[in-house]
């Protein structure tokens, strides 16, 4: 039987490693770390998610209004499921589409023109406009104001978490806005400056 002799150095080396509870501990801090930073990272989440619907909602809104404007005629904004008609909720998208005859209905048939579709909207948000006389539409006149009353569409987390609720005001005169946490409390206020609730 033969014998290999490998330098001092080899052997030192196969010495040097991690014992089982050197591995332990460090796992265990790991873990520690993760679970103590995950509630952050799950906020800014939830606050990067809430600006970004907030923003394509008020987009569109924007969009509606300036294409009433640009048409000279009536322009709808509805909560669509199926990207044809005003169905469903607004948290499964919307369409916006010129109405020539003013009844709030694509009909491309009668010569409305179908201008932005919205599927999906908010997979975990939900949306909720709230007005006196319809939740099913927006639509603004060829002065770019609206037709229905004007409202608050109101933007809520899947935990109902008020921290991370928004509003997009609609004022009368058709213009919208983002709501704002003006007293620095972490909670956004509605147009009567009360704070959100979900």
């Amino acid at each position: 039987m033969r014998y290999t002799h490998y330098p001092r150095e080899c052997q030192q080396a196969k010495l040097n490693g991690f014992t089982l509870t050197e591995l332990l501990v460090t796992l265990s801090i790991t873990s520690i770390l993760l679970t103590s930073a995950t509630p952050m990272f799950s906020g800014i989440l939830l606050n990067n998610r809430a600006a970004s619907l907030t923003n394509n909602l008020l987009t569109a809104l924007q969009a509606a209004r300036s294409e009433a404007i640009k048409r000279n005629q009536d322009v709808t904004i509805c909560k669509s499921s199926d990207s044809l008609t005003c169905s469903g909720s607004w948290s499964d998208g919307w369409i916006i589409f010129s109405d020539i005859d003013h009844d709030r209905r694509l009909d491309v048939l009668n010569g409305d023109i179908l201008i932005q579709v919205q599927k999906h909207a908010a997979i975990e948000f939900s949306i909720n406009w709230n007005a006196f006389r319809s939740d099913n539409y927006i639509q603004y006149s060829s002065e770019g104001f609206i037709h229905s009353n004007n409202g608050t569409f109101k933007l809520c987390p899947p935990d109902n978490d008020a921290r991370y609720a928004r509003a997009i005001i609609i004022n009368r005169v058709g213009r919208a806005r983002v709501s704002r946490d003006s007293d620095n409390d972490g909670i956004h206020e509605d147009s009567r400056g009360r704070p959100l609730s979900c």
